[in-house]
């Protein structure tokens, strides 16, 4: 693992096996870009957030990534983003599947093609840029502890009315499948989000290509969109233009 906090730049990675991502933690205001992965295969411990190239971004941005094959049992290439400050995701795509079968009580978890969560809950006057991303591994989840799953992204956490969310030409090309053994757990299932919580959210060009397989709460771009703020109960916007679904 690696514990990043300096300007990071890769270019071809091939065969990658391990227990976590490629990089433990990605410090804020740095990034990774332009660069190529080959057959990877991630399988992730139980209960841990897992990533197949990052495990947590602490708001670095991430730039010109291509998976081009290869295994993840995680949460997807990121497992999750903690954000306090601006942040730019720009030009990814991933064709490696992500699976999340394993369990471990209590630990509640997000499942993305791209990534698990994005949380900057607890810090306004932020703005998230998700651009040019595309999806076209296949995501399984048979975990009962696995509450959002979205071909891209499973959840969104802004809880900030000044915090605005862009999200523009984002596709997703798998197919999405679940199966539980708890039918008391009914994961938020979207081809492209699984939940969006709070902020500002403006949607422009997302389109969804595979199949979604749900048992309740279940939507072709978006599973459930949920826009009251956690913190003071005030409701943020969403905007959708140029958005179809074909799964």
């Amino acid at each position: 693992d690696f514990l990043v906090y300096f300007l990071f730049i890769v270019f071809n990675i091939k065969n990658l096996y391990s227990r976590n991502g490629f990089i433990n933690i990605l410090g804020n205001n740095n990034y990774i870009t332009h660069t190529n992965f080959e057959n990877i295969n991630i399988n992730g411990l139980a209960g841990n957030i897992v990533g197949g190239i990052i495990n947590f971004d602490l708001g670095g941005n991430i730039n010109n990534i291509k998976v081009s094959s290869g295994e993840i049992n995680g949460n997807g290439l990121v497992g999750e983003v903690f954000t306090s400050s601006n942040l730019k995701i720009n030009n990814i795509y991933n064709y490696a599947n992500v699976n999340n079968t394993s369990s471990q009580q209590g630990k509640k978890s997000f499942v993305g093609g791209i990534i698990g969560n994005i949380n900057s809950q607890g810090y306004s006057n932020n703005s998230i840029i998700l651009n040019n991303i595309e999806n076209y591994g296949n995501i399984t989840v048979s975990n009962d502890n696995v509450l959002d799953v979205g071909g891209v992204l499973g959840r969104l956490q802004a809880d900030d009315l000044n915090t605005s969310v862009y999200l523009s030409s984002i596709k997703n090309f798998g197919n999405i499948s679940n199966s539980y053994t708890k039918k008391s757990v009914y994961p938020n299932i979207g081809g492209i989000i699984g939940t969006t919580q709070g902020g500002n959210i403006s949607i422009d060009k997302l389109s969804n290509e595979g199949s979604v397989s749900g048992y309740k709460v279940a939507g072709g771009i978006i599973g459930l969109g949920n826009n009251t703020m956690y913190s003071d109960s005030s409701i943020g916007e969403i905007s959708i233009n140029n958005t179809y679904n074909n799964g």
